[in-house]
């Protein structure tokens, strides 16, 4: 199970498939009781200007034992707590259900397993409450999760961070400075098929001035027409509200979401993003670079009737023992209708491997046109949030067949995999103008070689990849308007 780098010094106890709360999400508001009977609202001390430090542990962990005796929570308290310059709270919570509260004071009377005196000389309150960390969505002990006055989580993914690493964090949070400043802190997507390509955009607003903040205007364009939202409400600095907008496409679009109304600082207030139904050829691609745990994902793609009619994965990693794993895979679907396509993970955290101290993973599907241009995109994963499902919709308007010319034709590439230079292998069965492409697993042509007009015959090309990165590259041999295509693995 997830999650511990080869690399890292440190050991973590993974629990049970889950999702690690994002960063930049709103940290949910709670209100725990201490072990001295003391009651505690997170949104209490944010609301006084506090950053909130939350250590989740299990008195069994051995990872949190030491960071709790690593004496870094103790400088943090002493020079930003409650007796310090008061900007920073610590609230040691106690996430594990099964353990009884006797655990936290050492082994007498302990349900379970304990690593010793938890209450002894802390000077920070300590909550027992599970709940806490499932509201958090605990994935593994320790972990540390730093709340910025504005109620956004600034780092739920550091390991065990040192004072000065939690003061660098607290120094990126932003802090309301205008009177009047409504922000758009985030969006969401639901609906989008084949049958109805209309969608529900969900736009969630913050208060990011020093104002209460009434009403505000919202515009919305890339669906048909442009959308104008009047919203009115109450909130107290960084407070947020959700606005939900029934939104008509027509296929596949970007909405652009923006405050139109008085705003004194438009930096916070417009936000993108992707929704509708992307119409392509039979011919798909998912294009995937991973995080360092490629073993645990895959992928299928469904008909309208639900039957899966492809699938990829798991994959191998790459050249070491924990590389992610690049590449690609090519579709070619029998029928016109609705496909949805779905990435898998087995463990819950999608391809976020920087929480984990890695690397954050992507997912690109879109179809080809005949030219080998890509179409969509069905579906778009930057690796930013934990997923254990997660779909997007395509619609088949145009059915190709693998061979799709008789025009020109790839032989081989050698070497292959190749370190710098491969050589392309091809035959033109009629003559006219010919070009090489090089395409990267994003559908970008990245290096365009013109070979001006050849006759008929077969051919031998140099084509120089040392510039590029290490990674599956597309050559296309485009002529006469047709295509073929041979997959080239470079290696560094």
């Amino acid at each position: 199970m997830k999650k511990v780098l080869l690399s890292f010094a440190v050991a973590l106890t993974a629990l049970v498939s889950s999702a690690q709360i994002p960063n930049g999400s709103i940290a949910p508001n709670f209100t725990g009781t201490d072990l001295d009977g003391n009651t505690h609202t997170l949104y209490d001390y944010l609301d006084q200007g506090y950053h909130v430090l939350l250590d989740l542990s299990a008195t069994w962990c051995g990872p949190c034992w030491n960071y709790h005796n690593s004496g870094e929570l103790e400088l943090l308290w002493d020079e930003h707590g409650p007796d310090g310059d008061q900007t920073l709270m610590i609230l040691m919570i106690e996430a594990d259900g099964t353990t009884n509260t006797e655990c936290l004071y050492g082994a007498n009377g302990c349900n379970s397993s304990t690593q010793g005196d938890w209450v002894a000389g802390t000077p920070y309150p300590i909550i027992d409450d599970a709940s806490i960390g499932d509201l958090y969505e605990l994935a593994y002990f320790p972990t540390t999760v730093i709340i910025c006055p504005s109620r956004v989580v600034v780092d739920a993914q550091s390991i065990q961070p040192s004072a000065a690493t939690v003061e660098s964090f607290m120094g990126d949070c932003e802090v309301a400075t205008f009177t009047n400043d409504p922000a758009i802190l985030g969006t969401s997507v639901a609906g989008g098929t084949c049958d109805n390509a209309d969608v529900t955009l969900t736009i969630t607003i913050q208060n990011f001035g020093t104002a209460n903040l009434t009403s505000a205007t919202i515009q919305v364009t890339g669906g048909v027409g442009n959308i104008t939202e009047n919203w009115s409400g109450n909130l107290s600095t960084y407070e947020t509200d959700e606005i939900v907008i029934d939104v008509p496409m027509n296929g596949a679009g970007t909405l652009n979401i923006t405050v139109t109304s008085s705003d004194q600082d438009p930096s916070n207030s417009s936000m993108s993003v992707t929704a509708g139904v992307a119409t392509s050829t039979s011919n798909v691609r998912v294009a995937y670079t991973t995080d360092e745990w490629p073993e645990e994902f895959s992928w299928i793609i469904m008909d309208e009737n639900g039957n899966m009619v492809a699938e990829g994965g798991p994959y191998a990693t790459g050249t070491g023992p924990q590389d992610p794993a690049i590449g690609f895979d090519d579709v070619w679907l029998d029928e016109t209708g609705c496909y949805t396509f779905v990435a898998m993970d087995a463990f819950g955290d999608g391809l976020h491997g920087a929480q984990w101290g890695g690397t954050d993973g992507s997912i690109q599907v879109y179809g080809l046109t005949v030219g080998g241009l890509p179409q969509g995109p069905w579906f778009n994963y930057d690796g930013s949030y934990d997923y254990e499902e997660a779909a997007g919709f395509g619609e088949v308007t145009q059915v190709v067949s693998v061979t799709n010319n008789e025009f020109v034709s790839v032989l081989s590439a050698y070497p292959n995999p190749t370190n710098d230079i491969t050589n392309i292998n091809f035959s033109v069965a009629q003559a006219g103008v010919v070009s090489i492409e090089v395409v990267n697993v994003l559908g970008e042509v990245i290096m365009v070689d013109n070979q001006g007009t050849l006759n008929v015959g077969t051919y031998n090309q140099q084509v120089d990849m040392s510039a590029l990165s290490a990674g599956v590259y597309m050559l296309n041999i485009r002529a006469n308007g047709n295509i073929a295509t041979i997959r080239v693995n470079l290696n560094k």
